[in-house]
C-alpha cells in the first residue's frame, strides 16, 4: 500500500463492550490489578524463580572444599573435583548461534509480497544490517542463547528507542525478570505480564525523568530506597528495590503501567502502549469561519498505532509436544545427573589415589592378650626415627583403572546426546579412525549444527519482523535516514512496500557450510593448479570473514614479489638470448622460440650472415640464397 495514499480511517464509536469506565473485573481497575498482580507474582516466584536459581548453581558448581571438610562430608585429605558438563555443553552450542548472526553479510532477507513491484532488496538488507548492529548488539543475543540453553527458555524485549540508529533496541531480559502466567503456551496468551527492574536511588531518579513517574509516589519510594541503602543489614536487593513495568490486554489493546509492589501504588497509571508503529490517516481540517463555502482538502498525518502484542519474544531450547513455556527443558535439567555422576567418579578416583599413597603402620606381632588392646595413635612418623617394636607398613589399594574409562564413557554418551557426533568419535577408546569415519563425523556435525539453529532462526524471524515494524514507520516519517539518496531523501516507495523478513542465516549459513565442506575436499586438487591462489583467497574470505584480509594481504604481497622477480629475470633472459640489436634471437636459441615467446621474449628469427667464401654447391651467378 502506498503510504502517501492511505485511506481515511475514522475511529469506531464506543459501544457497551468498551465502556469509558472500566468494570470491577477489568485490569484498568486499580484494586483488581493489585489483586491479580499479587497472585501472579506469588505463583511465578514459587514455581519458577527457585528452579532458575538451582539451574545457575548447578552450572557454576562452586564447591567450598574447606567447608565440606569442616562439616565432616570430606576427610581432611580429600577433595571434590567438579566436572562442569552443563557449562561445557552450553559453550559448545553458542558458536553456532553467534556464527549464524555474524558470518553473513546481512541479517535478513527482504521478501516482497508483490515481487513485480520490488525486485531488488539489496539496499534494504544493507541498511537494516547497519541500524541493527549497533554497539553491544551481539551481547544481547549471546545472553539470550546462553540463558535459553541453561534454563530451556529465554526472552528479549523489542522496543522503540529513539537513542538507537534505527530507533529500535533488542534487550535481553534475564530469566526470572519477566513474570507471566506459568500455564501459557505463548506469551501473547498471558492476560498480564510484568518486567522486573531492580533500581537504586540513581536509577529511580533517571527513570522518573524519562518516563514521567508520579512525583509523590516517586518521593515515597525514594525515601524507602535511601533507608535501605543506609541500613548496613539490608545490602541485598529486596522488594523495595524492585519496580515493575506491567502490560495487560483489554479489548485487543495493550496497556502499560509502572507499579511498586512495596508501596502498592502506581508510579505511572496504565495507558495505551505505543511501540513505535504508526500509520498515515486523512484528517479533515477545521473549516474557516470567514470562508465557509471553501472546500477543505484532507490532510495526511502520521498517527501512532496502539500495540496489540507484548514486546517480548521467546526462544525455546527444544520444540517438543510439551506446550507450556516453562515446560521446555534446558541443559541444567538434562545434564544434571550426568554432571553429578562424572564429578563423583573423578573425585573418587583422585581421593582413592591420595588414600593409596598414604603409608600406615601396624604392629608386626600384636599381643592380643595384653590388658590394653592395640590402638592407632595420632602422632607423626618422623624421618630417620625407629620403632621400638617390629612394625608392618600397609596402605589402601589404588582405585580400579576403569574409573577414568567410565568417566570417558559418560562424556562420550553426553556428547552424542547433545549432537556432538564428531566430538564423540574423536574421544573413543580406539584412536585408529579411518578417513571415511572422520569425514562422516564432520558431515554429521555440520548437519546437527544446522538442525540446532532451526529454533534459533524461528525466534530471530519474530524479532526482526517486530523491529522492522518500528524501523519502517520511522523511515517513512523521515525520523531516521534509511535507504536515502544523495540529497538525503529516503526512498519511500522501496521502504513502504509490504515485506516478509526471513533470517539470512537460514539460507546464507547453510549454503556457506556446504560450500566450505566442498572446498575443503577439493582443495588438494585445485591448489597445485593456476586457480589455486584465487581458490585459497575465496576460502579464507568464507571461513574467516572478520580476519580474511589479514591472511590474504601477505599472499598478495608474495604474488607481487614473485611477479617482480619474473619481470627482472625476463629482462635478463631477453638480453641473453638476443643478438647485439636485441631484436633477433641468437641461432642457438632459435629452436626454443615458442617457449621464449610464452615467457614474454619478443624477438625475431636469427638473420642469415653473408659468407666471404661462396658455397661450392651454390651457383655464384644466382646470388645469395
Amino acid at each position: 500500500m502506498d503510504p502517501l495514499n492511505a485511506p481515511s480511517v475514522v475511529p469506531a464509536p464506543r459501544t457497551e463492550l468498551d465502556p469509558a469506565v472500566p468494570s470491577k473485573h477489568s485490569l484498568l481497575n486499580e484494586e483488581t490489578f493489585k489483586t491479580k498482580f499479587a497472585t501472579l507474582l506469588s505463583n511465578f516466584n514459587s514455581t519458577v524463580v527457585t528452579t532458575l536459581e538451582e539451574n545457575r548453581d548447578a552450572r557454576d558448581m562452586v564447591v567450598n572444599v574447606p567447608e565440606l571438610q569442616a562439616a565432616g562430608q570430606l576427610l581432611p585429605h580429600q577433595t571434590y573435583v567438579a566436572q562442569r558438563i552443563i557449562d561445557t555443553n552450553i559453550s559448545r552450542d553458542l558458536p553456532d548461534h553467534i556464527s549464524y548472526l555474524t558470518q553473513s553479510r546481512r541479517l535478513v532477507l527482504f521478501q516482497p509480497n508483490n515481487k513485480h513491484l520490488i525486485k531488488d532488496t539489496t539496499e534494504l538488507e544493507t541498511e537494516f544490517h547497519r541500524v541493527m548492529t549497533y554497539g553491544g548488539w551481539i551481547t544481547e543475543f549471546t545472553r539470550l542463547a546462553d540463558g535459553t540453553k541453561l534454563n530451556g527458555w529465554g526472552h528479549v524485549n523489542v522496543s522503540y528507542d529513539p537513542t538507537m540508529p534505527g530507533h529500535v533496541a533488542v534487550e535481553y531480559v534475564q530469566c526470572g525478570h519477566l513474570i507471566f502466567d506459568v500455564t501459557v503456551k505463548d506469551i501473547q496468551q498471558a492476560p498480564l505480564v510484568a518486567q522486573v527492574y531492580e533500581v537504586t536511588t540513581v536509577d529511580l531518579y533517571n527513570m522518573a525523568q524519562d518516563y514521567g513517574f508520579d512525583l509523590e509516589v516517586t518521593a515515597q519510594l525514594m525515601e524507602q530506597l535511601e533507608n535501605v541503602q543506609n541500613n548496613s543489614s539490608m545490602l541485598t536487593m529486596n522488594e523495595t528495590n524492585r519496580i515493575y513495568r506491567s502490560f495487560f490486554k483489554e479489548k485487543g489493546k495493550v496497556y502499560a503501567s509502572w507499579f511498586s509492589q512495596a508501596l502498592q501504588k502506581y508510579l505511572k497509571v496504565p495507558e495505551e502502549f505505543f511501540n513505535g508503529a504508526a500509520q498515515q490517516m486523512a484528517e479533515m481540517p477545521t473549516p474557516d469561519p470567514l470562508n465557509p463555502t471553501m472546500v477543505a482538502e484532507p490532510v495526511l498525518k502520521w498517527v501512532p498505532i496502539p500495540a496489540t502484542e507484548y514486546p517480548y519474544y521467546f526462544y525455546l531450547n527444544r520444540i517438543t509436544e510439551r506446550e507450556p513455556i516453562i515446560g521446555t527443558l534446558g541443559r541444567a535439567t538434562l545434564d544434571f545427573y550426568t554432571q553429578e555422576a562424572a564429578s563423583t567418579i573423578w573425585s573418587s578416583f583422585v581421593n582413592g589415589c591420595t588414600e593409596a599413597a598414604n603409608v600406615m603402620w601396624s604392629p608386626e606381632n600384636p599381643d592380643l592378650d595384653a590388658p590394653v588392646a592395640p590402638k592407632q595413635l595420632t602422632f607423626i612418623v618422623e624421618h630417620g626415627k625407629l620403632w621400638n617394636t617390629p612394625m608392618r607398613a600397609f596402605s589402601a589399594p589404588y582405585p580400579p583403572a576403569t574409573l577414568p574409562n567410565a568417566l570417558e564413557m559418560l562424556r562420550t554418551q553426553n556428547a552424542e546426546d547433545t549432537n556432538n557426533v564428531s566430538f564423540a568419535t574423536n574421544n573413543r577408546k580406539d584412536t585408529r579412525k579411518t578417513a571415511t569415519e572422520l569425514e562422516m563425523a564432520q558431515q554429521q556435525d555440520t548437519v546437527m549444527s544446522t538442525i540446532s539453529v532451526t529454533a534459533w532462526a524461528t525466534c530471530l524471524g519474530k524479532i526482526w519482523n517486530a523491529a522492522w515494524t518500528i524501523i519502517q514507520a520511522e523511515a517513512l516519517q523521515g525520523k531516521i535516514v534509511f535507504c536515502a539518496d544523495e540529497q538525503g531523501q529516503n526512498n519511500l516507495q522501496l521502504i513502504g512496500a509490504d515485506y516478509k523478513l526471513i533470517p539470512a542465516g537460514t539460507t546464507d549459513y547453510v549454503e556457506r557450510m556446504e560450500k566450505m565442506a566442498s572446498m575443503q575436499s577439493d582443495m588438494p586438487i585445485v591448489m597445485p593448479t593456476a586457480a589455486g591462489p584465487a581458490f585459497l583467497e575465496e576460502y579464507l574470505r568464507m571461513k574467516y570473514p572478520q580476519n580474511a584480509e589479514t591472511f590474504i594481504t601477505p599472499l598478495k604481497q608474495q604474488a607481487q614479489q614473485g611477479q617482480q622477480v619474473v619481470e627482472v629475470l625476463s629482462t635478463l633472459l631477453q638480453q641473453a638470448v638476443t643478438d647485439e640489436s636485441g631484436q633477433n634471437l641468437r641461432p642457438e636459441w632459435q629452436a626454443h622460440a615458442q617457449e621464449l615467446a610464452k615467457l614474454g621474449i619478443k624477438a625475431g628469427p636469427a638473420q642469415p650472415q653473408m659468407n666471404e667464401t661462396p658455397n661450392p654447391t651454390q651457383d655464384p651467378a644466382a646470388g645469395p640464397a
